[in-house]
């Protein structure tokens, strides 16, 4: 299996400063990332503490999204998440995110947030820029997953 952690702000809209929640271009380029490559949606989004997932599924519908059956959950199912501010909780996305891949093991992951400096050393880490999930990232993503199945391949060997 092959997990998309995703962050909303600045990926699915134009940042925390935008009052759009979501854009339909940006929803686009999610669907035409997920049309392409094989990925799993995890929310790695601070909207969690205000809204559920189940809300956030149905809005993303009502924007055009196409691949709510590719959406696995969040990060974490702890409570206390709705208690923390959004700059503590993302704090523990890092944590959160390896617990999760510990324990799920999935084949590939890439993280798709727009600040960098939460993930800074995490090599399947893309910062998502002023373009949102344009083609550049959809190859490299291809590129990243092509890597991992040779390496494991030829380890196989």
């Amino acid at each position: 299996m092959n997990i998309l952690f995703l962050d909303i702000g600045g990926v699915l809209n134009e940042g925390r400063e935008n009052e759009e929640l979501y854009s339909k271009k940006r929803i686009q380029q999610l669907n035409n990332l997920l049309g392409e490559i094989n990925l799993n949606i995890v929310w790695i989004s601070s909207r969690l503490r205000i809204d559920t997932e189940e809300l956030i599924k149905q809005d993303i519908v009502n924007y055009g999204f196409k691949y709510p059956d590719k959406i696995l959950g969040k990060i974490t199912n702890q409570k206390s998440i709705y208690t923390l501010s959004i700059s503590n909780y993302d704090k523990l996305k890092t944590s959160l995110i390896k617990k999760y891949i510990k324990e799920n093991k999935p084949n590939y992951y890439v993280i798709l947030d727009d600040d960098q400096k939460l993930f800074s050393k995490d090599l399947n880490f893309i910062k998502i820029g002023t373009n949102g999930i344009d083609d550049e990232i959809i190859e490299l993503i291809r590129s990243q997953i092509s890597l991992k199945e040779n390496y494991e391949t030829k380890n196989d060997k």
